[in-house]
């Protein structure tokens, strides 16, 4: 039970409140009093009261929903503040590991130049004293026994064996260095015996000379082995050749005519000219030719060889026919004429050279009287592959642009040159370039080929033949 005396301030507001909570709900104008103080000082210091506590409940109740909040949002920054440093200080640590890496790498490629430096002044020094070991040899009689001879020649071997095994491990062993201290040793004694220094030049001259006459023969003999090389038929070739010719006697006549002559003559076409007694090359260029043809319907091949290497030529093309496109081969022996003008032009140009004399070389000069009824003719080396449309309306065609007393070079756009004998063509080149010949002796389907290039080539070989097969004409 309440009483009067109980309650407190805080009590009194609150039933006062639920009175006036009552009293507005029941729609009363005048406030229900549940209880009144007697003095009206009383009761405004208590509302004043009351009004200041409920005030400082609600202040303490957002200050402490503020703080939490507050707290909640420093946390989160710390915590993302803390991700980003952690993550930073991780790409800091990969890129300290990446430079000192790229540090190391290049203190031990210093390292290594600087012991490679080191290696070859010291077999360039040991070569040297070999060099003046020998010249000391010649100034004995070559039947002399002396305890010097003996001592020079051994000392000569030792050092010739530290120089292999320098060059061959790329570094200097003490033992090499022992030796070459040795053999210092020894000259600085022959030196003694030897003292005609005048002499000395002399000999050292004359074995100057004859070294520079042995790389003079060395490189006179290697020219002639490339050349060489150039101008050989590989076996596997000359097999292939020796094949396709009995097949061709084994044929009956009719069975040796190729289809299509009519287009032979017909101005309309697109006519290219090959002469060649390369059966594998001659192949390539037809057939690169047309793998980039837009109307290979609309080309023809007139391949001019020797009457050697006619009937395998022929018999190859014949076995072999380059899809739509018309090929028809023929002997040089056919024009009646060559013989003459050549044989003027080789007693004009007096050279033994096969590839000035020869005769298939000349012919590209006389195109006008080979194929005198056609307007437009494309030659063709059989050292080239093509590798884009070579016809097109306004164009010009590949190599060289000739007329009548005038020639000029097409842009490497259309020809790239030096296959067959740079190595250092620019692949950007090649690879803009309409047509790649392989000029020079280095040949792609020779042994001395450059290999870098001969892909280029050999894609378009069908190796997989079997004539190619029979003759071990491989990749």
């Amino acid at each position: 039970m309440c009483c009067t005396a109980c309650l407190t301030d805080v009590d009194k507001w609150f039933f006062n409140s639920i009175g006036v909570a009552m009293q507005e709900s029941e729609g009363l104008k005048e406030p229900l009093v549940v209880y009144k103080d007697d003095t009206s000082k009383s009761a405004a210091n208590l509302s004043s009261s009351e009004d200041t506590s409920l005030g400082e409940v609600r202040k303490g109740a957002n200050d402490a929903d503020l703080s939490e909040n507050s707290g909640c949002s420093a946390t989160r920054h710390d915590a993302d503040e803390s991700g980003q440093k952690r993550h930073l200080e991780e790409r800091l640590a990969v890129s300290r590991a990446k430079e000192e890496s790229r540090a190391d790498r290049v203190q031990l490629n210093k390292v290594v130049r600087s012991r490679s430096r080191i290696v070859d002044e010291k077999v360039k020094e040991m070569k040297d004293q070999v060099i003046r070991a020998k010249a000391y040899l010649n100034f004995t009689p070559s039947n002399s026994s002396s305890h010097m001879v003996k001592e020079l020649k051994l000392r000569i071997k030792e050092v010739e064996r530290a120089m292999s095994q320098s060059t061959k491990d790329s570094r200097l062993s003490r033992s090499s260095l022992q030796k070459m201290k040795a053999m210092e040793a020894t000259l600085s004694k022959a030196s003694r015996i030897y003292p005609d220094c005048a002499a000395m030049i002399r000999k050292l001259r004359a074995m100057t000379y004859n070294a520079e006459e042995q790389v003079r023969s060395q490189r006179n003999q290697e020219t002639f082995l490339r050349a060489l090389g150039g101008r050989t038929i590989p076996k596997g070739l000359h097999c292939l050749s020796m094949r396709l010719t009995a097949e061709y006697f084994a044929l009956e006549p009719e069975e040796r005519e190729f289809r299509y002559k009519h287009k032979l003559q017909n101005p309309h076409f697109y006519h290219f000219a090959v002469f060649s007694d390369n059966i594998l090359a001659c192949s390539v260029v037809v057939n690169s030719t047309i793998s980039t043809a837009r109307e290979p319907e609309k080309i023809v091949f007139h391949v001019v060889t020797d009457s050697l290497n006619l009937p395998a030529m022929s018999m190859w093309f014949l076995i072999n026919p380059p899809g739509k496109a018309t090929v028809h081969v023929e002997s040089m022996e056919n024009f009646h004429w060559l013989t003459t003008k050549y044989n003027v032009t080789l007693q004009r140009e007096g050279s033994i050279d096969p590839r000035y004399i020869s005769e298939l070389n000349h012919l590209r000069f006389y195109l006008p009287d080979v194929f005198p009824r056609l307007n437009k003719v494309v030659l063709l080396d059989h050292d080239v592959g093509n590798k884009r449309p070579l016809w097109k309306e306004g164009s010009l065609p590949i190599g060289w642009l000739t007329f009548y007393t005038h020639t000029l070079a097409l842009d490497k756009n259309w020809h790239i040159l030096g296959l067959g004998h740079d190595s250092n063509v620019r692949q950007e080149d090649i690879d803009q370039a309409s047509v790649i010949h392989f000029d020079g002796i280095r040949k792609p389907w020779l042994d001395i080929g450059i290999e870098r290039y001969k892909h280029l080539w050999r894609k378009h070989v069908k190796y997989e033949h079997p004539y190619l097969q029979q003759c071990n004409v491989h990749e």
